[in-house]
């Protein structure tokens, strides 16, 4: 390890920096806890904290267009390790200073309102209203008006037009809902 001019060697060096090393590590596991220890090491790597790698993906969303992923997916998103993650858009991230710009590219407003329209039609809303004559019934397009014997006393009934679907109401989330079917947001 020492030759004779009094020289130490480079590997006896890194194995005694690598010992204190571990002493300090032992020393501070021992008197602070080895639970803080750990917590610790995990602030240096980043723990819970995820705003950076958010914003990394917001913008992502933004440059290629993702309007759903941009302007409707939730996102857990952790900004201070003592407090739980909250779900936030990349539209609703762009108010919290946090160095996300504004995606002027797309329009939000309008993505919200799209949606799908699935599920099998409540026949039953039509059949609520036959009680309300022709011109209620009609107003859904899904529904059709079979008078009875008389046409003249606005009397009949209202029915669900055969062939009718959810589908019919794609980016109509009220109609959709009021129809009975699920919807989902794009």
């Amino acid at each position: 390890m020492i030759n004779k001019k009094g020289d130490v060697a480079i590997s006896t060096i890194v194995i005694i920096i690598l010992a204190l090393v571990v002493l300090v590590i032992v020393i501070y596991g021992f008197t602070v806890g080895w639970g803080n220890l750990f917590q610790n090491i995990l602030v240096f790597g980043g723990g819970k904290i995820n705003v950076e790698s958010v914003v990394r993906g917001c913008q992502v969303a933004c440059t290629t267009q993702a309007s759903f992923d941009y302007c409707l997916k939730q996102r857990d998103v952790v900004f201070d390790e003592k407090q739980k993650a909250e779900k936030l858009t990349c539209k609703t991230l762009e108010l919290k200073n946090v160095g996300l710009d504004f995606c002027n590219t797309l329009d939000c407003e309008v993505s919200a309102k799209k949606g799908l329209c699935n599920g099998d039609l409540n026949s039953n809303v039509c059949e609520r209203n036959k009680d309300f004559g022709r011109s209620n019934c009609e107003s859904f397009s899904v529904c059709k008006w079979i008078d009875d014997n008389n046409p003249n006393d606005n009397m009949g009934n209202c029915a669900l037009k055969q062939g009718s679907n959810c589908a019919a109401f794609n980016e109509d989330q009220a109609t959709c809902i009021k129809l009975g079917c699920e919807w989902s947001s794009l």
